[in-house]
């Protein structure tokens, strides 16, 4: 799920940065809307900028 990732990814980064801040994963899909249009449109983004290699190397924290 994007919203597992993006939640791992801004707590390594915050781990790596020695912060304290803490992070909540908020919901793992749409609550009210269809999240097809939206997950389409992030991922065409993510492929157009050439950015997937931002995920690479990023650890899990559980």
């Amino acid at each position: 799920m994007p919203s597992d990732v993006g939640v791992q990814v801004a707590k390594d980064l915050l781990v790596r940065l020695g912060s304290a801040i803490s992070v909540v994963q908020g919901a793992t899909q749409a609550l009210k809307e269809d999240q097809a249009p939206w997950r389409a449109a992030l991922d065409r983004c993510v492929q157009q900028l050439d950015i997937l290699d931002l995920w690479k190397g990023a650890r899990l924290c559980r």
